[in-house]
């Protein structure tokens, strides 16, 4: 009998992102802060260390499909402090959540909005996706598919550990 060796896809299997699921392109290991698809086979997602703190930890923002991830940032895992800024906000009815970072002229928002509806005739509404924004212009506005099933883990935590941006402000 000779040795076993594993398959290719075995091995694609056991080292590939759990994105092969189809909603992160987080690996198996790392949290999941925030994840959605926004184009019929494109997920953006915020991915991190499972123990993030003031002093360690990683976050990363990743967009593309799982074969094949065009931005990662930033490119070396690093602490957040030093790459993103994050803003959150409750309001009576919804709540609003984002992070941002620069890329060269443009900068990148995160986002995740909710607001419950006013009356009876009203819907609640939902709305997550990333803006692509250079010089104060929205260049591209991907939203996620389903923003339902979208909400940044563990807000509390990103609000304490990252700068406070304020949305608004584009640097």
């Amino acid at each position: 009998m000779g040795l076993w060796r594993p398959s290719l896809a075995l091995v694609l299997l056991a080292v590939a992102p759990s994105a092969l699921s189809g909603t992160t392109l987080c690996t198996k290991g790392e949290r999941t802060h925030f994840s959605c698809t926004v184009t019929k086979n494109k997920l953006l997602s915020v991915c991190g260390s499972n123990r993030l703190t003031a002093k360690s930890g990683y976050i990363q923002y990743r967009f593309g499909t799982p074969s094949s991830v065009e931005l990662i940032y930033p490119p070396a895992k690093a602490h957040p402090n030093d790459h993103f800024y994050f803003h959150e906000a409750a309001y009576s009815g919804g709540y609003m959540a984002h992070l941002s970072f620069r890329v060269g002229a443009y900068r990148y928002v995160v986002y995740d909005h909710y607001s419950s509806a006013k009356s009876p005739r009203q819907t609640n509404t939902k709305d997550a996706g990333v803006l692509v924004i250079e010089k104060s212009k929205t260049e591209r506005y991907l939203k996620c598919r389903s923003p339902h099933d979208t909400r940044f883990d563990d807000a509390n935590l990103l609000a304490v550990i990252l700068k406070h941006d304020d949305f608004f402000h584009y640097r």
